[in-house]
């Protein structure tokens, strides 16, 4: 009224359920908030997750980086995006998964988080030898055999 516009919604609101058909469509939408949409969440699978690790959408990739569900070979290429703030959000995602991981879970997963947060850490941590190195490497031994957190020096 009053001569005032509607705004549009730049992003359409996706169903609560996408058969796998549509996700893929989805995945190739010219809009970025609906790509960005489908990739926050948790029941993507993670074949559409890799395609989309990859998308030339910022705002997508860093959806991508942040969702749990995200498997960790497709980490591994996130690791190593352009963006700083879509690795800052892998980061953020690893460290919060860590401390959960039980003694009983997987090694692998263990390891690969691991050099995944090598991959994320410049300098000293991922270069080479030194004393920093040497205590980061203890570090993730302890950790793997402890109930212990990482030394927060590391």
């Amino acid at each position: 009224m009053f001569g005032s516009k509607k705004k549009k919604n730049k992003a359409k609101r996706l169903p609560d359920d996408i058969p796998y058909k549509d996700a893929k469509k989805i995945a190739e939408d010219k809009n970025s908030d609906v790509r960005s949409e489908l990739a926050g969440r948790e029941d993507v699978k993670p074949e559409i997750l890799y395609f989309m690790a990859e998308d030339k959408a910022l705002e997508v990739r860093h959806k991508v980086a942040a969702n749990s569900t995200t498997p960790r070979h497709v980490d591994f290429i996130l690791a190593s995006d352009t963006d700083d703030e879509v690795r800052c959000d892998l980061a953020l995602k690893i460290g919060r998964l860590i401390p959960g991981l039980s003694k009983d879970e997987s090694e692998r997963l263990q390891d690969l988080a691991f050099e995944i947060l090598n991959i994320l850490a410049p300098g000293p941590i991922a270069q080479g030898p030194g004393d920093h190195c040497r205590r980061n490497q203890e570090c993730h031994q302890r950790a793997k055999t402890d109930d212990r957190a990482l030394d927060p020096r590391c």
